[in-house]
């Protein structure tokens, strides 16, 4: 997570402001439009305006996988963004509201309308020293209901249906139940979850229906660092719709191009929904369910992003977050991931210390799209922001102690949970490795990366890693663990469960690790579909 933390895996990839970390479909599916290509590097960190041919693999990292590790970040607190301020009024009182924002001498730089709450919230740059007294004024105004800071958030029975994915699959002599070993690699995270048998209900089965839902739902919005839209597992249409939002230095940007210099959204792409069955790479959890990729985190600095770095370019607000989940809800998304975030303000709700973020996510679970969100990497007794909102599925990491035999499940050592709340979501597959040189596949969690994150191993699949360039990273963290519930999410919406019920099917399902702090259990997509399907005989 980034604060917006991104919560990467355990390697919290480069940590941004929003840290990366974690009933229906909410609206028509989108209109598939052309994929802008991948420009070169930007002059700007801001949103990429225009494209080029698409780029040509990275040739990175040796063969050698131990340059590809990135083990899990913490996000901070980093406080709020100096200069803005978020003006929510009711909608029939928003002329009112633009002439108090003209008086106070404020330039508006973004307006966000949550139709479902009656509410219009406007973004303003706010001239420097001016800050207090403007949100004095501005809250004193007729028609205004609330006037709050804008927040940083930094970079979780049927027949199986085995698809030809390599890594899915597993390489020799691996086998059942996690066909990856200590020092060959491979999906166990996939496994763990059911997922083979989860997508068996799209084929001939014990229910005598054939649900094609089960390996395609609606489409899952990924709210990050962009994708690598050049990576052959988000190739064939996969990708449905783009999106950049980034304001940085009171300068609000917008454009289709989300090319991902850093590879945490592209990561947690894939875990969710890269292609599956291309006889290449990876598995993604939603295996045919489309992806909407959104851009919030603007281009890192040279070096990168280090945890809770001030750096703005390795910060991401709450503003822009706000945008693209309300973008998204727009165009037919059904599941929204947030694999980002930071800690709440210290004895505050997240709706308290940011009401922007907060009703985005509000108004998007009242149109009926599912937000899932990581729990945060801290190892804390409380969510990160955005995880903690209400109505948000929160995803904490689980990993496999392969110490023992046969190896057993626990809560991963940095995962965050709610102390308060026994039922304050689930966990999922997110790893835990010792450090960035453990050597132990099954610590890990694997799967896709972009071609311009430096870490990335970009040469062909294991065990010659020749073929088609496959750009993958080893990862962990609960940002890796929120995509596998958003892409069991959107199996459960392609079968007919109501948004409202996702959570309840996940957490009545999940299966319990015997550990105090994994919520309702580990996540188990099998379980939670046979159920929604009726299966009399799971």
């Amino acid at each position: 997570m980034k604060p917006i933390v991104r919560t990467k895996a355990l390697a919290l990839m480069t940590t941004l402001a929003l840290a990366a970390c974690g009933g229906g479909g909410g609206g028509s599916s989108p209109v598939p439009t052309p994929m802008p290509t991948q420009p070169p590097p930007p002059t700007s960190a801001g949103c990429p305006s225009s494209g080029a041919s698409p780029m040509s693999f990275a040739v990175g990292g040796a063969a050698d996988r131990a340059g590809a590790r990135r083990a899990p970040g913490a996000a901070v607190h980093l406080g709020y963004v100096p200069d803005m301020l978020a003006v929510s009024s009711a909608q029939s009182s928003l002329a009112g509201a633009k002439t108090v924002e003209s008086a106070a001498n404020a330039q508006v730089v973004r307006e966000l309308r949550f139709t479902h709450l009656g509410t219009v919230t406007q973004i303003l740059h706010i001239a420097p020293g001016q800050l207090s007294a403007t949100m004095a004024r501005l809250a004193a105004a007729p028609g205004v209901r609330s006037v709050s800071r804008i927040s940083y958030r930094q970079a979780l029975s049927t027949t199986a249906l085995v698809p030809n994915d390599p890594y899915y699959d597993g390489f020799p002599p691996t086998a059942a139940p996690y066909y990856e070993a200590a020092g060959i690699p491979g999906q166990w995270d996939m496994h763990v979850i059911g997922l083979g048998q989860a997508w068996g209900y799209s084929q001939a089965n014990t229910t005598g229906t054939i649900y094609p839902g089960a390996i395609k739902g609606p489409p899952i919005a990924i709210v990050d660092t962009g994708a690598d839209l050049t990576h052959p597992e988000l190739g064939s249409g996969k990708v449905v719709y783009t999106q950049c939002y980034i304001t940085l230095n009171g300068v609000a940007t917008q454009s289709q191009y989300v090319t991902d210099y850093d590879g945490h959204g592209t990561n947690v792409a894939g875990i969710a929904a890269a292609g599956t069955d291309n006889a290449l790479g990876f598995a993604g959890a939603g295996y045919n369910t489309p992806l909407m990729i959104y851009r919030i985190f603007p281009t890192p600095p040279t070096g990168g992003c280090a945890p809770g770095s001030t750096n703005t370019q390795c910060q991401a607000n709450t503003a822009d977050e706000a945008s693209a989940i309300t973008d998204a809800m727009a165009h037919g998304a059904g599941v929204i991931n947030l694999s980002l975030g930071s800690p709440p303000n210290s004895g505050q709700t997240c709706a308290q210390t940011d009401p922007t973020e907060s009703n985005a996510i509000e108004n998007a679970i009242a149109a009926g799209v599912v937000v899932v969100a990581a729990a945060g990497n801290e190892t804390s007794r409380t969510l990160d922001c955005p995880a903690g909102n209400l109505g948000v599925i929160a995803v904490g990491a689980s990993a496999l102690n392969d110490a023992t035999a046969p190896a057993t499940e626990y809560v991963a050592s940095y995962s965050n949970y709610d102390a308060s709340n026994p039922q304050w979501g689930l966990v999922a597959p997110g790893g835990d490795p010792s450090s960035n040189t453990d050597m132990d596949d099954l610590h890990w969690i694997e799967n896709i990366d972009s071609s311009l994150d430096t870490s990335a191993n970009c040469t062909g699949d294991y065990p010659t890693g020749t073929g088609t360039p496959d750009c993958r990273v080893l990862i962990a963290g609960t940002s890796q663990a929120a995509p596998h519930v958003a892409g069991a999410a959107a199996l459960l919406l392609g079968v007919g469960v109501p948004a409202s019920q996702v959570f309840t099917d996940l957490c009545s399902t999940a299966d319990n690790i015997n550990d105090p702090k994994q919520g309702c259990g580990r996540l188990d997509v099998y379980h939670a579909l046979a159920k929604a399907v009726a299966d009399p005989s799971p």
